[in-house]
């Protein structure tokens, strides 16, 4: 199945002056990441509670920016491990990763991360150099537009 006019074009219109790869990029992490990670979290609201964040963290590394398992050396506050500064660079932030690591072990210990449980706002937790903040629905017209069917 290919991508609908109305979700490209909602897409190219959120991302004036990127390249057709930044674009492919915005879709496919959409499509096989954060659309199913919050289907999951849409269907254990209410249960157990869930939690959702989201690395912003872009790596200064080649363009690679805060591509997929770029935060597990933040997550384990482990930057100096051996490779890291192939996808971190030379200086990546360290208080960044004791945010991160804080929260998953604060998971870990009592079940909470410190942030509220996903619920029907779409709370998510974004992890980001220098910024402390959960954000409502991020991007919520472009999860949005994917229920657009092709007539």
């Amino acid at each position: 199945n290919g991508i609908v006019a109305p979700v490209a074009d909602l897409y190219r219109a959120r991302r004036p002056g990127g390249t057709p790869g930044d674009l492919f990029a915005a879709l496919l992490t959409d499509r096989f990441f954060r659309l199913p990670a919050l289907a999951v979290a849409e269907a254990r609201a209410g249960g157990a509670p869930t939690y959702v964040y989201e690395f912003g963290w872009p790596s200064p590394v080649g363009g690679l920016g805060a591509a997929h398992a770029t935060e597990i050396p933040f997550v384990f506050d482990n930057l100096a491990a051996r490779g890291a500064d192939q996808i971190l660079g030379a200086s990546p932030p360290q208080a960044l990763a004791d945010q991160m690591h804080a929260a998953w072990i604060s998971f870990a210990r009592a079940g909470n991360p410190g942030w509220r449980a996903f619920d029907s706002s779409y709370p998510v937790r974004v992890f980001d150099e220098g910024d402390d903040r959960v954000e409502l629905d991020p991007r919520g017209e472009e999860r949005r537009i994917w229920s657009v069917r092709a007539s």
